[in-house]
């Protein structure tokens, strides 16, 4: 591969005597960092919305509802018409069809997906008791631990959208 020597200039900076490779790494190498901390920041704020979305206890057909008249509020802000009729039919398409009950039947299948996962793990710790193998034993029996976990997880939550979907009409 050839390489050019001269003056590069990007941006801001110029490279005088690097040749072009040379720069290429250069640039790379300064670029890594601002993609870190763009991607830290993105996911930081990622999860700050996540989070504020599940602190307004907001969750299924009542979220859907509020996140589309946001969006209605701001097209008719905005003065545009044609965004704030389709928003309006999506609203009603909503207020039809969307039932709490859907998001109810999600979380019961995750709480019988969970239950599954915890029978599988007690097989396997099962048969690894049978060999006899401490860190085998010791493996499977974390796996069964993090997989009751993550089953009270969503029972907590099933409960938690039992109690919210009694409340909201």
């Amino acid at each position: 591969m050839p390489t050019y020597s001269g003056l590069i200039i990007s941006g801001r900076r110029s490279y005088a005597g690097l040749s072009f490779t040379e720069f290429r790494e250069q640039r790379i190498i300064t670029m890594k960092p601002q993609y870190i901390r763009v991607s830290i920041l993105a996911g930081l704020l990622y999860s700050f919305m996540v989070s504020g979305v599940m602190a307004n206890g907001y969750e299924g057909c009542e979220y859907k509802r509020q996140h589309l008249e946001r969006q209605i509020d701001y097209a008719r802000a905005h003065n545009n018409s044609h965004r704030v009729a389709g928003l309006q039919e999506a609203l009603r398409q909503v207020n039809e069809h969307c039932t709490n009950n859907q998001f109810l039947k999600r979380k019961e299948n995750k709480v019988a997906d969970k239950q599954r996962k915890v029978a599988e793990r007690q097989r396997e710790l099962e048969q690894a008791r049978a060999s006899g193998k401490r860190d085998k034993i010791a493996n499977k029996q974390a796996k069964l631990d993090e997989a009751r976990e993550e089953l009270a997880q969503a029972r907590r939550e099933l409960s938690r959208n039992t109690v919210h979907s009694k409340t909201q009409p």
